[in-house]
């Protein structure tokens, strides 16, 4: 399989402890990722998606998603090899927190988020609970840039992750050699990874 293509946790690989940190996440991947937290579909829902064949190893990430009503059970398609957006994860995540959306303020916190943008609760929502900062940290200050639809790379995945849960580090985990400490998201991939996410 093409590593873009599979499980987070798949892409580490035992023999050169490395994650491939900038690469980025897969719709499918991102889906198993926020739901490597225990947790069980009903299929109550038919799956609607031509693309999710019933051996496909993320089928039962979008199963569970559809049951909660999370995506869009009116499109024919997936896309399970698209590239994730930051968007699309932070949405996901929420979703997975149980975290409702609450009113958004009048004017974006961020300047590349148009107020008709589906995703603008979305991301003034996990700002408001610091699972986002922006740009250099701009959260609350103009002009600041949060990239909605630029693709989430492995690393920010597991950062926002750490936020969302709370995940603490504990060094029981080895170390992916491709993650120094002066990497910004070094404390997110070894907590993460402490706790079997990745």
């Amino acid at each position: 399989k093409d590593i873009g293509n599979v499980l987070i946790a798949k892409a580490y690989d035992d023999t050169l402890q490395t994650m491939h940190l900038l690469r980025f996440s897969t719709r499918s991947s991102a889906l198993a990722l926020v739901l490597s937290f225990v947790a069980t579909p009903t299929f109550a829902a038919p799956m609607p998606y031509t693309d999710v064949p019933e051996s496909a190893w993320y089928r039962v990430s979008v199963q569970l998603f559809l049951d909660q009503g999370h995506l869009d059970a009116a499109k024919k398609t997936f896309r399970p090899g698209a590239t994730a957006t930051r968007a699309e994860f932070v949405k996901l995540s929420l979703a997975r927190a149980k975290k409702t959306i609450s009113t958004p303020p009048y004017l974006s916190s961020f300047d590349d988020v148009k107020k008709t943008a589906w995703y603008f609760p979305v991301l003034e929502e996990a700002a408001k609970q610091e699972w986002i900062k922006g740009d250099a940290n701009c959260y609350g200050i103009h002009p600041c840039k949060v990239h909605p639809e630029a693709p989430i790379t492995r690393g920010e995945a597991a950062a926002l992750l750490v936020r969302a849960f709370g995940i603490e580090r504990t060094g029981e985990s080895p170390r992916f050699i491709d993650v120094g400490e002066p990497d910004w998201f070094a404390y997110a991939m070894q907590a993460a990874a402490d706790h079997c996410i990745i």
